[in-house]
């Protein structure tokens, strides 16, 4: 994630920066669409761009093809000495050893509450506490522009830049079957905020996992499964 960062900011960014540093850069969306067609054009357009701009130029470099794997392994070094530096001490303790670059270490997740801290997920007092020293959040898989929607900003480039708080609030699934619908959901909470009780944040790590709950619609779907029974009299 870091290397693509720095891809885009070496082969889009620069060169329209070197024309005019007023022009605005492509969003994140528009920047991988334009870095996947300068790479599936390249054999035809050698990296000059419908615009006429020449995104792989490199001063001193004549062939293009050089140009190119020149700044793919350029923005594969600005990648590993910014994981090393200081800048993500807090995730990687400036090692040099790749094995220590864990995705989860950077791409966490946080659920804000406009109530704050307990309710804030993870928070001091709330069920879930950050499991990781100094990095607020919970490590989560996913990544940018993926189906499981756990995005960060394309050219991210501080630990604090990769956590996430936008995330699916429901996961539903209904099917269709002879016997009736069968639906399944995950949620990334609890059924209640009462802190400490049962149900606090009480479904937040199935969905962490991609785990779904049913979908209780029928009576006999509720057969070994009722916590307790409230009865209204008029």
């Amino acid at each position: 994630m870091l290397w693509r960062g720095r891809f885009v900011g070496n082969v889009l960014d620069r060169p329209v920066r070197r024309i005019s540093p007023a022009l605005p850069v492509a969003p994140d969306f528009h920047a991988v669409l334009a870095l996947r067609r300068l790479l599936v054009d390249f054999e035809a357009r050698r990296g000059v761009g419908r615009s006429g701009i020449d995104f792989f130029a490199v001063p001193g470099i004549a062939d293009a093809a050089e140009r190119r794997d020149y700044l793919v392994l350029l923005s594969l070094r600005e990648a590993l000495a910014l994981a090393a530096s200081d800048t993500f001490a807090a995730a990687f303790g400036n090692s040099t050893n790749q094995v220590d670059y864990r995705w989860g270490k950077l791409h966490r997740i946080t659920l804000p509450s406009p109530l704050g801290a307990p309710y804030t997920v993870p928070s001091a007092g709330n069920r879930f506490t950050s499991p990781l020293p100094g990095l607020p959040g919970i490590p989560i898989d996913g990544g940018y522009n993926v189906p499981d929607v756990s995005g960060h900003p394309l050219r991210a480039d501080a630990p604090d830049r990769f956590t996430v708080g936008l995330v699916p609030a429901r996961r539903f699934v209904a099917t269709a079957t002879a016997a009736g619908w069968r639906s399944v959901s995950s949620l990334p909470g609890g059924v209640s905020e009462d802190l400490g009780g049962p149900f606090e944040q009480n479904l937040l790590r199935g969905w962490l996992t991609d785990d779904t709950y049913p979908i209780r619609s029928q009576a006999r779907d509720l057969v070994g499964a009722v916590h307790s029974v409230t009865l209204f009299r008029p």
